[in-house]
């Protein structure tokens, strides 16, 4: 919102909400996150056999919501060849309300990411991989995923999703039916599993 005298008169008009303001968005956050952790955290554990770490934006042991299935390959140290990740489209955007609510261009999604040291590749070799391997199967942009550019030598695949304001607000403060769309994206995640390993395989010969 551009500078201008009825932006003045709003905010004097609102002051007291204002400044109470950072304080409720730093809760709606951690209590979004916590919510979406542990809908995240039942759904991938019901799917099977899988691994995975559920504390993103929690500040405890990890920091990061990711996972993937025990079949994946990964090295001695347990880093998986390739995982999905939980994060947001813009990673320079510090507005975590904003991005539930897929505004200021961002929204919430999940990465699909690929170590390209476990598969003896230069960041710049495993984008020509990644680009022609979303270029060559359609179903990937049938359900939701996009390639994303944080890098001019990374590219990463990104199925994304954002709330409905609305439900949010009519179902504070326990969130079932807002959660939705981060059901169908985990919905689509579990269904790409199988192309997923087919690359997997293609990598690593």
């Amino acid at each position: 919102m551009k500078y201008s005298n009825e932006l003045c008169r709003l905010v004097a008009n609102n002051i007291e909400i204002l400044e109470e303001a950072p304080s409720v968005l730093s809760d709606i956050e951690s209590k979004m996150f916590k919510a979406m952790n542990k809908r995240i955290k039942e759904r991938i554990e019901n799917a099977g056999d899988w691994k995975g770490v559920y504390d993103y934006y929690t500040n405890d042991k990890y920091n990061e919501t990711s996972f993937a299935p025990l079949s994946w390959p990964n090295n001695a140290e347990e880093n998986y060849a390739a995982f999905f990740t939980l994060s947001l489209f813009d990673e320079e955007d510090s507005y975590w309300v904003s991005v539930f609510f897929g505004l200021k261009n961002s929204s919430m999604c999940f990465n699909v990411g690929f170590d390209a040291n476990y598969f003896s590749l230069t960041d710049s070799e495993l984008k020509v991989k990644v680009n022609e391997f979303f270029a060559n199967h359609n179903e990937l942009s049938q359900r939701g995923f996009r390639l994303i550019y944080p890098t001019s030598k990374y590219c990463r695949l990104s199925r994304g999703f954002s709330f409905d304001r609305n439900k949010f607000i009519e179902e504070l403060p326990a969130w079932d039916e807002t959660f939705d769309p981060l059901d169908k994206a985990l919905d689509d995640v579990l269904a790409s599993v199988p192309l997923i390993e087919k690359f997997i395989d293609e990598l690593k010969n």
